[in-house]
C-alpha cells in the first residue's frame, strides 16, 4: 500500500517523512488512549475497550464509530493481497472478466474472516497470540535481518539494527510465552 502512495506523490521524495509522521502521530494517539483506558478502568480493563464504557448513549457513539472506521478501512485490508493474487488468478481465469475475480476474491476473504471471528471463542485471546508473534516478526525481527543482510552498514547502523532485532526477539518470546499462558488460564 506505501509504495503505490509514493509513486503517486508529486515530490515523492518527502514522503518519509510523511509516512514517519503518520507512523508517530498514530503511534502517540493509540498510546493516550491505551494509558487513558488503562488509568481509568486499571486492572478491570477488559480486552475490548467499548465494554468498559457505561451503558448510554457515549458507548453507543463509541461502538457506532470504531463500527464506521472498520466499516471504511477494511477494504484496505485487502489491497495487497489482491493485487498479488490477481494476475495469477487472471492467467487461470481467462474467460472470467477481471471485475468479477476481484470481487468473489475479495468476498472470499471477508466471509473467511467473519467466519474465523465468529467461530473462534475469546477470539482477543487468537489476536494477542497472533500479534505478539507473527506481528513482531513482520514489524520488527524480518525487516531487521534483511536490513542486516542486504545493506552495507557503518559500525553504528549495525548496532542499531541489531538492537531492534534484539528488542524484537526478546518481546516476541515475551509476548508469545504470555498469551499462551493467558489462553491456556482462560480455557481451562
Amino acid at each position: 500500500l506505501v509504495l503505490p502512495l509514493e509513486n503517486q506523490m508529486k515530490t515523492p521524495e518527502s514522503f518519509p517523512y510523511i509516512l514517519a509522521g503518520g507512523i508517530y502521530t498514530t503511534l502517540a494517539i493509540q498510546i493516550v488512549f491505551g494509558l487513558f483506558g488503562y488509568i481509568c478502568f486499571t486492572d478491570a480493563t477488559q480486552a475490548i475497550i467499548t465494554f468498559n464504557l457505561p451503558q448510554g448513549a457515549l458507548s453507543v457513539v463509541a461502538q457506532l464509530g470504531i463500527s464506521a472506521t472498520i466499516f471504511l478501512t477494511y477494504p484496505l485490508v485487502f489491497y495487497v493481497p489482491i493485487s498479488i493474487l490477481m494476475p495469477i488468478m487472471k492467467d487461470k481465469l481467462k474467460s472470467i472478466h477481471s471485475y468479477d475475480i476481484e470481487f468473489a476474491m475479495r468476498l472470499l476473504f471477508l466471509v473467511v474472516t467473519v467466519a474465523l471471528a465468529t467461530s473462534i471463542p475469546h477470539i482477543e485471546l487468537f489476536i494477542q497470540l497472533i500479534g505478539a508473534s507473527g506481528g513482531i516478526i513482520l514489524a520488527l525481527i524480518y525487516p531487521s535481518v534483511c536490513h542486516l543482510i542486504v545493506f552495507d552498514l557503518s559500525v553504528g547502523q549495525k548496532i542499531l539494527t541489531i538492537s531492534i532485532l534484539f528488542v524484537g526477539v526478546v518481546a516476541c518470546g515475551v509476548g508469545t510465552v504470555y498469551a499462551v499462558i493467558t489462553m491456556v488460564k482462560t480455557l481451562s
